[in-house]
């Protein structure tokens, strides 16, 4: 997909299914400003990968705990740049604990980052992102099909999904879409570092025998922040292989 010219704000994207989609946006023309908490050195190889195929990307620490902090990205990836073209909330993290078990320091954490942070960025983006834009949230396919364990992390994402579909019919005077995508199992991503069993078990699920790369879900990503994209808003789009289906 043709994104010349267009500047990218991925939070999140330095590792995972996020240095995935960093990477596709800079191979389609996109100037990419990706987020890291803490690992430098894995933003840092991001950014040296996407340079070495001629693409063009910069890393920003930023603590999406801090709203000051999200607040201070934006504004910074704005006035280096000139703009913002395409916002894609890809930053998240999971509490594997059952309810019964729960600590309300773990919802805190979880709902930090997954909903608030995005709610902000969100709040962020009429401001600063330009006419006719595109935001790209990244839920989890997990809503599709709760599984027990994991009750917080997929309560995070069923709000993912609401804010999604509220967003893009208040951007759309604006010209600009909001869409989620519900990645299934994929690697890289939060899915490797499950058991080998499964693993096995999840990739039996889809008719392809097998799990998602990184690569798949990014390609969903670029298609929706390009013109040929303009015409879908309000979408929650499993990219799962047929696995929660």
């Amino acid at each position: 997909m043709k994104l010349e010219g267009k500047i990218a704000l991925v939070t999140g994207g330095s590792g995972g299914i996020g240095a995935a989609i960093s990477g596709r946006l800079a191979a389609g023309g996109a100037t990419v400003n990706l987020t890291y908490r803490s690992n430098r050195s894995n933003a840092d190889l991001v950014v040296s990968k996407i340079g070495a195929s001629n693409g063009k990307a910069f890393a920003h620490q930023c603590d999406l705990n801090q709203i000051d902090e999200v607040t201070s990205l934006f504004k910074e990836v704005k006035e280096s740049h000139g703009k913002i073209d395409i916002l894609v909330n890809c930053a998240g993290i999971a509490a594997l604990t059952p309810l019964s078990d729960l600590k309300i320091e773990d919802y805190d954490r979880v709902f930090s980052v997954n909903v608030r942070s995005l709610i902000w960025a969100t709040h962020l983006a009429f401001s600063h992102l330009s006419p006719n834009g595109r935001i790209i949230n990244i839920s989890s396919a997990t809503v599709k099909r709760p599984s027990a364990g994991i009750g917080v992390y997929i309560a995070s994402k069923a709000a993912v999904n609401s804010l999604t579909e509220v967003a893009s019919k208040e951007f759309g005077e604006l010209g600009i879409t909001v869409n989620a995508i519900m990645p299934g199992p994929t690697i890289p991503g939060m899915f490797q570092n499950m058991p080998d069993h499964i693993k096995e078990l999840e990739a039996k699920r889809s008719p392809f025998n097998r799990v998602g790369t990184a690569e798949e879900i990014a390609n969903v990503v670029s298609f929706l922040s390009s013109e040929e994209g303009r015409w879908i808003t309000g979408q929650i789009i499993a990219v799962d292989g047929g696995s929660y289906s």
